[in-house]
């Protein structure tokens, strides 16, 4: 029996329909071609040329990734291939935690590097960097999010999910949003707010927990969406507040800048999570405190 093919998964760069890298020159690790064509291919979930990507995987599922290394304004690097070079790809459930892969590229062109991944055991929201060493020096890195979504045909834990948190927002596709006709948020955007809530966590009150978005617990995803989708109707309320205008058009009075629903629903939101959460480090602080003492005098416990 055969195995199944790798899927090949690319990563666009940019917003909406995505772009690539085409500049004619070869500038080295340090300089960086601006993205100038347009990709038929385009991920509508991007986000800006310079956000942290999302590389979308499935479990136990071996892909063949993509990916651009870009500096901080989004542009891609051209030249990092020839002697010297090393791009290595790096993914982490955290900054503190040990890597789960640490792969050389399979090649390098025009910026984009190739990297064939095996199939990730456990699902959940990853961290992943592409780093570029020259002559054994850093030269230059990029960041991506990687989400391994779940399989229901392994037991495994069940992590809180891009597309559950989008489902939510009733922001699953462009036609979702009419007046908009396009994505509210974006992907790095919902990444951002899964992980948000988990590091509060982990920040507040004692015991101290050094949970990840890849292994905080499942049977608190209905408190951790709440969470999630307080900080980005948050980010939303910021957003729209800064660009809104207030104007008339064919007798119409138009107020863009009237967000004060989203505001408070995500102060709602945001107090029924961070009540929940203060009451959870409490009962875990007081589990932790019923246990055994043994006594030289018996083989019994007080």
């Amino acid at each position: 029996m055969s195995c199944l093919p790798v899927v090949d998964v690319e990563y666009p760069l940019g917003y909406d329909a995505g772009t690539l890298g085409t500049s004619s020159g070869s500038p080295g690790v340090g300089q960086a071609s601006t993205p100038e064509a347009t990709s038929p291919n385009g991920n509508p979930a991007a986000g800006c040329p310079a956000a942290t990507g999302v590389i979308r995987l499935n479990q136990r599922t071996p892909a063949r990734v993509r990916v651009p290394v870009k500096d901080f304004a989004g542009n891609v690097y051209q030249d990092i291939s020839g002697p010297g070079f090393v791009t290595r790809f790096h993914l982490r459930e955290s900054a503190w935690s040990r890597d789960l892969l640490n792969l050389e590229a399979d090649g390098v062109e025009s910026g984009y590097a190739v990297f064939t991944l095996p199939g990730i055991r456990l699902p959940g929201l990853y961290m992943g960097s592409v780093a570029v060493d020259v002559n054994g020096e850093p030269g230059a890195h990029t960041r991506y999010w990687v989400e391994v979504t779940k399989s229901f045909r392994w037991r495994a834990r069940e992590p809180l999910s891009i597309a559950e948190v989008r489902l939510e927002l009733r922001d699953q596709c462009a036609g979702q949003n009419e007046l908009l006709d396009r994505l509210k948020f974006t992907d790095e955007q919902v990444a951002w707010a899964i992980r948000k809530p988990v590091d509060e966590f982990n920040a507040t009150g004692q015991p101290q927990t050094w949970y990840t978005a890849a292994n905080f617990p499942g049977e608190w995803r209905a408190p951790w969406a709440t969470g999630a989708v307080g900080y980005l109707l948050r980010v939303a309320s910021i957003g729209d507040d800064r660009d809104g205008l207030s104007y008339q058009a064919g007798g119409v009075s138009i107020d863009d800048k009237n967000v004060s629903y989203v505001a408070k629903l995500s102060a709602a939101l945001l107090e029924e999570w961070r009540n929940w959460m203060r009451m959870k480090k409490v009962e875990i602080n007081v589990n932790s405190g019923w246990g055994s003492l043994g006594s030289d005098y018996g083989s019994g416990a007080w």
